[in-house]
């Protein structure tokens, strides 16, 4: 890419603050329009750019300084003869401790009729100014510090435009490497009310940001009659206002619902006195059964807009999510006059290529709630959760990979995230702190299974190569087991989950070089690294308990905790003492009453898969339907557990089983107690899809449509015995029946 003579510009090179916003203009004029028209942007770390006045997009992709993705933006149809203005609102979120600083990197190329080129680089051509309304605050909630986004407009003070500063040439500075983005811009779909609920208010609290949780147990007042008028204007995008009068000495909240949970960046149009303080946060989350808790102590984002006098229009920059919105307004002196409230969406365009129904209700409910849940995960990269963390999710990735594949076909996005998974890990980190870093290497199995990409494999194999070697010089020279690290990089202990977890992906790994033609000899220091791994994780069974123990003190001292999800790992990366397989077995399907139980989504799915390696398919859709592992107290395995069906259902109920990255798949239903279920997963060479259904006389139908080169196999289970089974393939790949 020739950058010609853009240059990253900044405001000046002392104002680099945390979560500061400068707004960038450069006018300029067109005799014609061009037969083209390309525009080169990003910054750190977003950007929301206009052009005449127009929103073109928001980004670029989350990133380290040492890769930095550039957004491509077609933009031939905003140009207008004459005078023309790029404006870039954008915003730095650093940290204290970070070295890195803002920067903004634009390029417009214009190519002409004639065959001529021109451009309009980033340089102090441009005019910058800082975004005095825009502050970051923070507040004390439950316990929980939370994030607020404050925007001031109460002043009216307008920005004071200086000649941008230039700080380095492209590929300088902080941002060595330029990368075209490889995923899509995000969303930007209008999201409606779908329903006001009601009017409540409560005690004047200045200092208070944010709708009160409070709302939904009825801990505060309902509004005196008169208070809202027309309150169902805010549903319909018209002229109509909803006008909400102030109530002496309180503050007024509104609770409306957006009918499904969805994520984005608040937008509204109202009138008001000067001074009037708008607070906006949302909350909800979605059950297996479709329905919606606030959770008590929920981590949210807040918006706080104070207003001028008169007509306010914002759209906020920072996205928050929520089904219920709380809208709150302190502080009030006159009538407010709320024309519009709705949510812009800004997530992955997801296009749905997975289907699932079936003749149980719930199950369909299930699906359909897990591939909402799933989208609103998916942005630039894998995020912890629908609704509040904006981390790359590590820790969460594993599953999210997978199930992107099955439903959406987010093949870019996967991509994507694996190597930011592994970025962070290898350049992120100088020790190994947790059993969760393993978890990219579990998910690049996954995704070469379902791409079978023998480039992306070649390409990440010295990633992983280099996670274990970090790991392997943190064995314990006594135990030989895993050290585990606090966030202070202190040891504390040897966990045998962590030690597990890194047995399995050492494993994973050499299965994953063994295929691309990895010698054994390049390997046989991590092969001689498992066996010993094997016996350290030996050491921890207690005969007395038939279990092993949670891990060694950092004095050597056993840790007599015994957990379910020890077990479920023992079982998986066959890790087995001699004899004792039953005992373990036991563990995972009806475990002890002082075993600690499965609490987290991700190791949620281990279990399944060791549920499936030990042939247990009923509890797994069990499971699934009652939406808990062990511990159903624990919110984040209900909501794991019903994500878990996006690819449990292609899987089991369907009997869609892949290998050789799609090209071949085993048709194996497990028809359970169901009359007939249908659907339908992606491949990368087209959709492949599978209906059966239950005929008297014990006949069952099944019928597969498989894209071009799609090998299908039917395999027989145990409770296709039962039937008299007609296999109907409608396909140009190969069948084979066995």
């Amino acid at each position: 890419m020739d950058w010609q003579s853009a240059r990253w510009i900044w405001l000046d090179e002392n104002a680099c603050m945390n979560s500061m916003q400068v707004m960038f203009q450069r006018d300029f004029r067109l005799d014609e329009l061009p037969e083209q028209a390309e525009l080169y942007i990003t910054c750190d770390s977003v950007y929301r750019l206009r052009i005449n006045g127009q929103w073109c997009a928001d980004g670029p992709g989350r990133h380290f300084p040492e890769s930095c993705p550039f957004d491509t933006i077609d933009c031939s149809s905003m140009l207008r003869c004459g005078l023309n203005r790029l404006d870039a609102d954008v915003v730095f979120h650093g940290e204290e401790a970070d070295s890195r600083r803002g920067g903004f990197l634009a390029l417009l190329k214009l190519f002409f009729a004639d065959g001529k080129t021109d451009f309009i680089c980033s340089d102090n051509s441009w005019r910058a100014a800082a975004v005095p309304q825009r502050k970051d605050g923070r507040i004390e909630r439950a316990s929980k510090v939370e994030k607020v986004e404050i925007f001031d407009n109460s002043a009216g003070a307008l920005p004071e435009f200086v000649p941008a500063s230039v700080v380095c040439d492209p590929e300088a500075g902080y941002w060595k490497k330029l990368v075209p983005g490889n995923t899509p811009r995000l969303t930007r779909r209008e999201v409606l009310i779908h329903r006001v609920i009601g009017v409540k208010v409560s005690e004047s609290a200045q200092k208070c940001c944010g709708g009160s949780l409070s709302f939904l147990n009825g801990e505060i007042e309902d509004a005196p009659s008169g208070t809202v008028e027309d309150i169902q204007a805010l549903i319909y995008p018209d002229d109509r206002c909803t006008v909400i009068n102030p109530v002496a000495g309180k503050d007024v909240e509104l609770c409306c619902d957006l009918g499904i949970p969805e994520v984005g960046c608040w937008n509204f149009v109202l009138h008001a006195p000067a001074g009037t303080v708008v607070d906006i946060s949302g909350a909800g989350e979605i059950c297996p059964d479709g329905s919606v808790f606030v959770p008590e102590g929920a981590e949210l984002k807040h918006l706080r807009y104070i207003c001028r006098a008169g007509w306010n229009r914002f759209t906020a920059m920072t996205r928050q999510g929520g089904r219920y919105v709380f809208v709150t307004l302190r502080n009030m002196t006159g009538s407010v006059r709320l024309q519009s409230l709705r949510l812009v969406e800004s997530t992955y365009p997801v296009v749905p290529c997975g289907a699932f129904s079936s003749s149980n209700h719930e199950l369909n409910r299930i699906f359909d709630t897990s591939c909402h849940v799933l989208k609103l995960c998916m942005e630039d990269v894998f995020v912890n959760g629908p609704l509040c963390g904006q981390h790359f999710a590590v820790d969460e990735f594993r599953n999210e990979a997978l199930f992107a594949l099955n439903c959406f076909g987010a093949d870019d996005l996967v991509r994507r995230s694996l190597k930011l998974a592994f970025d962070r890990i290898n350049k992120g980190n100088e020790k190994y702190l947790s059993g969760a870093d393993f978890f990219p290497v579990f998910a690049l199995a996954d995704a070469d299974r379902e791409l079978g990409d023998e480039k992306l494999l070649r390409e990440l194999l010295p990633e992983v190569f280099s996670l274990l070697e970090n790991a392997v010089k943190q064995l314990d020279k006594n135990s030989g087991l895993l050290k585990s690290f606090d966030s202070d990089g202190v040891n504390h202990s040897f966990l045998l989950r962590d030690t597990l977890l890194f047995k399995g992906a050492m494993d994973t790994a050499l299965r994953l070089a063994e295929k691309v033609g990895v010698s054994q000899l390049e390997t046989s220091i991590f092969r001689a690294c498992a066996e010993r791994l094997t016996g350290s994780v030996l050491n921890l069974w207690d005969e007395l308990h038939l279990a092993f123990c949670d891990g060694l003190t950092s004095s050597g001292e056993r840790i007599f905790r015994f957990s379910v999800e020890n077990s479920m790992l023992a079982l998986l990366f066959d890790v087995i003492p001699e004899n004792c397989r039953a005992s373990l077995c036991a563990d995972v399907i009806s475990p002890r009453g002082e075993q600690l139980g499965i609490t987290s989504p991700v190791t949620g799915l281990l279990w399944l898969e060791t549920l499936e390696k030990i042939g247990m398919p009923d509890l797994i859709i069990e499971k699934i339907r009652t939406g808990s592992f062990d511990d159903a107290s624990e919110k984040s395995c209900i909501r794991g557990a019903s994500a878990l069906a996006l690819s449990v259902f292609p899987r089991h109920l369907l009997g869609l089983r892949t290998c050789d990255g799609c090209r071949s798949f085993k048709v194996s239903p497990f028809v359970q107690d169901l009359d007939y279920a249908s659907g339908s997963r992606w491949t990368p060479y087209g959709q492949i899809s599978v209906s059966w259904r239950k005929e008297p006389n014990r006949v069952l139908v099944i019928d597969v449509s498989a894209p071009q080169g799609v090998n299908v196999e039917y395999q027989e289970n145990i409770l296709l015995k039962e039937f008299n089974v007609q296999f109907n393939v409608s396909s140009l790949g190969k069948v084979k029946i066995c």
